[in-house]
């Protein structure tokens, strides 16, 4: 065997077992409903009627930590590749990759098929850094009264909008008020979800030449490219990894929601917030 075919072989030998995960990725427009702006944080840089932009992603593969048959509650920590987030210019870049969280519940004992994705964060590099903003929930809620849409307490692999009545976008931030010794809204602002549009997740790290897998075309782009040796780490430990859409997403776009307190007791039933 000649020495070029050796070296090839014994690269082979020794690559990394196969990682796959699967992703759901939606951008998500919205209309704004109602805006609660008791400390002027906001101040007018959201209104009635303004567009907003946002996008949503999740891994299907996160467990199930509810024993509960009709009812999931999944969590991802930072860092993760699930999220819900946006910007615009009033927010400025906003992210919540501090945590995400969904909560799915399939025929609920009120009547409904319920989802809610869940994302927090702080308020760095947003301009809502404000000592009355000790951080973010940005908040995507579905639900479908027909009892239609869910079959399991499973994260859905595909979402379309015309299956549910409601489906809103939601952003507080919240503070602990001194004066009260208590967790407060610090703003809030609702929107009416008008388009959920599928798009492909981004790739996997070590995916260096954005094809959707990271295989061994990436090693010659890292090995000829005088790329970092984290890279190769991420190529050698996401070895055989796939993005589900096959394509890489764009870089997460516009957004900005929320709910007063009172709204919220209207729209959302008490209780299916805590995860």
């Amino acid at each position: 065997m000649r020495p070029a075919c050796l070296a090839s072989a014994v690269f082979l030998m020794f690559l990394p077992g196969v990682a796959t995960a699967q992703f759901v990725t939606y951008a998500i427009t919205a209309e704004v409903i109602d805006v609660y702006d008791p400390y002027g944080i906001i101040d007018g840089a959201i209104l009635l009627e303004d567009v907003l932009v946002g996008e949503l992603q999740y891994n299907l593969s996160l467990p199930d930590d509810n024993e509960n048959a009709s009812v999931g509650s999944y969590f991802a920590m930072a860092p993760s590749d699930s999220y819900v987030q946006g910007s615009n210019a009033a927010s400025g870049f906003f992210e919540t990759t501090d945590f995400f969280a969904a909560y799915i519940e399939d025929n609920a004992p009120w009547g409904a098929d319920y989802l809610l994705f869940y994302g927090s964060g702080d308020t760095t590099p947003s301009a809502l850094d404000n000592p009355q903003v000790d951080y973010v929930d940005l908040d995507v809620e579905l639900i479908d009264y027909d009892q239609t849409v869910l079959t399991s307490d499973g994260l859905p692999p595909a979402l379309n909008l015309a299956d549910f009545e409601e489906a809103h976008l939601i952003l507080t931030g919240e503070w602990f008020n001194p004066g009260t010794l208590s967790d407060e809204f610090s703003f809030s602002v609702e929107a009416v979800i008008t388009s959920l549009t599928p798009i492909g997740p981004p790739g996997p790290a070590g995916d260096f030449n954005d094809d959707g897998s990271v295989n061994a075309a990436d090693y010659t782009v890292w090995r000829d490219g005088g790329l970092p040796a984290s890279d190769y780490d991420d190529w050698a430990a996401n070895y055989g990894a796939t993005t589900g859409g096959g394509s890489a997403a764009p870089e997460p776009s516009a957004l900005w929601l929320v709910v007063v307190g009172a709204v919220a007791d209207v729209r959302r039933p008490r209780g299916l917030r805590s995860l």
